[in-house]
Formats: C-alpha cells, structure tokens, sequence
C-alpha cells in the first residue's frame, strides 16, 4: 500500500533496484571488455613453436567442492624453442584460465610427446600451450549487457512513475538515472580506452562523451522544471 503522507518515496525501491543492477553490471562488462582484449592479444600477437612434454599429471588445487570433495587440475610442463634457447613453460591457455576436464587434458599431453606451444617474442619465457579460445569473457560481457538492460528497463518504470510524483520523486528518478548513465558510460570509456592501444581513449568517443553528457544535463534540468501541471498536483 502505497505511503499517502510520503509520496515520493513511491519510487524509491524501483530507482534502488535499477541502481543495484547497474552496479552489478558495472564489473561484469569490465571485467569482460578486459579479458576478451586480452585474450584477442595473447591470441594474435605470440608465435608459434615446437614444445616437447616433460612431465604431466593430475594434482590436488587446493581448492574443494561444497560436499568437501578436492578439485583437481592438471599440471604439465613443457620445454621450447624461443629465441634459439630451451626453455620451460607450464600455462596452459592464454588466460590460464582451470580445465575441466583435468584427466583428459593429461592424457592428450603425454611426457615425450611433442605439442605446439605461443610465446610472447618481447619475453620469450612467457607463453602457453593450448590456443583455444575461453568462452567465460564472454560469459561475463552477456551477464553485465543482461543486467545493465534489465537496470534500464527498470529504471524507465521508475522515472515513468516518479515524473507523476512531486519534486522529490522526479530529484530522485533524476540522480538514480544519472548513476545508471555514468556507471554505463564509465565502462564504455574503459572499453575505447583498451582498445586504442595507447591509454587512452580516442577523441571521438571523448567528443561523444561530452555531448552525451551535456544533453543528460538539459533533460535533467526539463525533467526537474516545474510545470504548472505538476504544481497543481
């Protein structure tokens, strides 16, 4: 039942909502924009290499299951050329992300067998050994563009509902509106930012960005205006 004696609070619990999904979607996206550029890096810029097997085995990773149950990894170590030396590497994909299938990945890496193995060409000791791409970026970019447009819709439903409301509740669709844009915004600048390459973010998203938030600007000063309507609410 709505509260009669406060009537902006009304929509206070939806901007709440639509802020706290926001936030949430905030680290997702960068955390996806961050490895996804990363794993596109390690993918194009390292070269390939004989690699011969030294050793491969299934080991305890210190980490359990719920039930308590140890969870177990494979470790294998490889020896390669880089830079006309031998040298030893143990990662086994780009990210060094865990394999799930831990039994199967040692069987396919037999100590002796012979594998092609990625090395950086700037530090020849960095490297891995499967080329495979991981899909959990991936993962991570659709859980945060999932939460932030269910953040959008619900903060539409609450701005609708607030411009009804007196001046408190169209201050407070205005600034939880402006949480949402900035949390979006500030992840899209970090995203240009990586993949410029040097930094920094281009100037035409820098130009995009100032327009974007000079029109943000007007439409908070249109939406908190009074009108004669919403006086004679």
């Amino acid at each position: 039942m709505q509260d009669r004696r406060r009537p902006h609070l009304a929509s206070l619990p939806i901007g709440l909502t639509a802020l706290g999904l926001f936030l949430a979607a905030y680290p997702c996206l960068k955390l996806g924009f961050t490895t996804v550029r990363q794993q596109a890096r390690l993918l194009s810029g390292y070269s390939r290499t004989q690699a011969q097997i030294i050793s491969s085995r299934v080991v305890p990773s210190g980490r359990k299951t719920d039930e308590g149950s140890n969870i177990y990894e494979p470790e294998i170590v490889y020896k390669y050329v880089a830079g006309d030396h031998w040298r030893t590497g143990s990662r086994l994909n780009p990210l060094g992300l865990d394999v799930g299938a831990p039994r199967e990945t040692v069987d396919a890496h037999l100590p002796g067998s012979a594998a092609a193995a990625y090395y950086n060409p700037l530090v020849p000791n960095d490297s891995f050994l499967d080329r495979g791409i991981s899909f959990a970026p991936y993962g991570f970019l659709l859980l945060g563009l999932v939460g932030a447009f269910t953040g959008l819709l619900v903060l539409l439903a609450g701005v609708r509902k607030a411009l009804r409301l007196g001046a408190a509740g169209r201050l407070l669709a205005t600034g939880t509106a402006f949480a949402g844009l900035g949390s979006l915004l500030l992840t899209l600048h970090h995203y240009f930012k990586l993949s410029s390459g040097t930094g920094s973010a281009p100037l035409a998203w820098k130009v995009v960005l100032l327009l974007v938030l000079i029109a943000a600007g007007m439409l908070a000063a249109v939406i908190l205006k009074p009108t004669p309507a919403r006086l004679r609410q």
